[in-house]
């Protein structure tokens, strides 16, 4: 019987691989043939997966979300939990629909690849993300429900939410009507207070990050976040090009003020359906979010609410003492009845 979270067959990813046209039969055939050169010369046999990977036909992350595949189809990577459906691919891991049998509920769980398990920097931050979210309680943030490892596999189970994401409600419908983006801006910015009120700040405020279930906005993926005034030891930029806050591309100290600024991009995109500022390489949206002028939405859209085309102005001010200084100072406007 096989063990749960036990490696899968490596003839199976394989075979798998071509199935998904990842690779092609004739390079299969090509590194069969070097691994059974190298039995001949007394070397140490190699997997087939191991010498694809080394020829540069099939890379590393391919392969383990290929193995990860083949155990949720058994059942078997985290005990206790049965992978139902892959919901998405990030830049750490993979995310899944899930079982949890202790509690016949229905979760997400994002897993690590297992390549990046080996990078003790990697698993730091998956595991800063579990322990936020733990300290973490708010209706209009995802919740956080366990973390660990198991077989080798790091693995953070969460609240699942049963809705799209901002960019994709935006993408197939349009630009939101005011009163629906004010709403979302509202649920977002309070669940930004209570992050506020812990000490803590996002870093990555954009539509991708915002789901909507029943007319709740949910705010998810806080890998990015830290302490306030926390910043990589290496200096690099943390955060996606058309969201980040000027302070955060200088490397300088990023606070609440800083989600507010991500938190004004958004509502620029969902009350035009584009992001402020645009450009041909991540490099060209950087430097407009330093030197250009800070747009109105009602440049786009001039049937927009003027006041509120000055609230996101205020929001993507260059000078963070410009923009409004907590949440709380922004609610006040957004929310005002």
């Amino acid at each position: 019987m096989k063990v749960a979270g036990e490696p899968t067959n490596s003839e199976a990813v394989v075979k798998r691989a071509v199935e998904r046209k990842l690779i092609t039969e004739a390079q299969v055939a090509e590194c069969r043939q070097i691994r059974e050169a190298l039995v001949a010369m007394g070397l140490r046999r190699r997997s087939l997966e191991e010498i694809l990977n080394e020829k540069g036909y099939l890379e590393e992350a391919a392969l383990e979300q290929l193995k990860i595949e083949l155990s949720r189809e058994a059942g078997e990577v985290i005990p206790g939990y049965k992978l139902l459906e892959r919901l998405g691919r990030g830049s750490m891991g993979v995310v899944y629909r899930a079982h949890q049998r202790s509690l016949d509920r229905v979760v997400a769980i994002k897993i690590l690849f297992p390549e990046l398990s080996r990078n003790p920097d990697f698993v730091a931050r998956f595991l800063r993300e579990a322990r936020t979210v733990a300290r973490l309680s708010h209706p209009n943030i995802v919740a956080g429900y366990d973390a660990g490892e198991a077989a080798g596999y790091h693995f953070f189970v969460m609240e699942y939410v049963d809705g799209p994401t901002v960019r994709e409600v935006v993408r197939r419908g349009g630009p939101l009507s005011e009163e629906r983006a004010v709403r979302i801006g509202v649920q977002v910015t309070r669940a930004l207070a209570h992050a506020y009120n812990h000490g803590l700040v996002h870093k990555d405020i954009k539509p991708d990050n915002i789901l909507l279930a029943e007319g709740v906005a949910k705010l998810c993926d806080l890998g990015l976040v830290g302490e306030v005034g926390q910043t990589r030891a290496d200096g690099s930029i943390v955060g996606t090009p058309h969201y980040i806050p000027p302070e955060m591309i200088r490397g300088d100290p990023a606070d609440t003020r800083s989600d507010l600024y991500s938190l004004g991009a958004t509502l620029f995109f969902m009350l035009t359906g584009r992001p402020p500022f645009d450009g041909a390489t991540p490099a060209a949206v950087l430097a407009k979010h330093i030197r250009e002028p800070v747009p109105s939405p009602c440049d786009i859209d001039p049937a927009i609410d003027a006041e509120l085309g000055l609230v996101v102005q205020r929001l993507l001010a260059k000078d963070p003492s410009a923009r409004y200084q907590t949440p709380a100072a922004l609610l006040a406007e957004l929310a005002a009845d």
